[in-house]
């Protein structure tokens, strides 16, 4: 009926390369998200210094930039 259901699964070793590559990939998004905000600060012309409070980026003046972490 559903050609899909009676697929074979997979054998471990290609089931661990693949977990391997994804979990890679999640890593390198993870890490390109943290760095960001900090690169952006780097590369932008203000030069106010940025503090991380509870879960918000504040600058040094005390207003609230953007909230990055949801």
């Amino acid at each position: 009926m559903f050609p899909g259901m009676f697929m074979r699964k997979p054998d471990k070793k290609a089931a661990l390369k693949q977990l391997r590559v994804h979990v890679a990939l999640f890593g390198g998004w993870v890490a390109a998200i943290r760095v960001a905000p900090y690169l952006l600060h780097y590369f932008s012309d203000t030069k106010d210094e940025l503090l991380w409070c509870d879960k918000v980026l504040w600058n040094k003046c005390g207003g609230m930039m953007t909230n990055l972490i949801g």
